[in-house]
């Protein structure tokens, strides 16, 4: 095999690591989301759990200028 094939063949099983690395970690994420009882997830208001919601409004484009 040529130096140009190993690249390549090594190229497209990092992609296909990557890929499925992704479908097992969402699949995870799934799970975990699914075994979360009800009073807890009334408590976190359905939204992410690592993330918060940023809003822009009138007055934040009145603050910039």
């Amino acid at each position: 095999m040529e130096l140009i094939q190993l690249v390549v063949i090594a190229m497209v099983i990092v992609i296909l690591a990557t890929i499925t690395l992704a479908a097992v970690s969402y699949g995870a994420f799934k799970v975990r989301e699914r075994r979360v009882p009800e009073s807890a997830r009334a408590e976190q208001g359905g939204g992410p759990y690592f993330f918060e919601r940023v809003r822009f409004g009138a007055r934040d484009a009145a603050a910039e200028r």
